[in-house]
């Protein structure tokens, strides 16, 4: 069954050191993992030592890392957005 976890507390460094480090021993007991962070700064990079990337990246078995960017993310939407109004109108306000 699916389960989401969420971190939450006054310290965001301790928060993401707990749930990288959950992340990881569930996903070496076989668990599927999908970490994900809004968090822009250095500290998912170096937890994890590598970049992480708008696209889902696998780092081990069973365990891939995204980062949310809200950029990317209504750039993706305005791009259907603008694909639907073409679809359905026969004059797109949107350019």
């Amino acid at each position: 069954m699916p389960q989401i976890l969420t971190f939450l507390g006054q310290s965001r460094h301790q928060c993401a050191i707990s749930s990288v480090a959950i992340a990881r021993h569930l996903a070496q007991q076989g668990a599927n993992v999908l970490w994900l962070t809004q968090d822009s700064g250095p500290l998912p990079t170096s937890l994890w030592g590598e970049p992480l990337t708008t696209e889902v990246k696998s780092v081990a078995a069973h365990l891939s890392i995204l980062q949310l960017q809200a950029t990317a993310l209504l750039e993706k939407s305005w791009e259907v957005i603008k694909e639907l109004e073409a679809q359905y109108l026969r004059n797109p306000l949107l350019q």
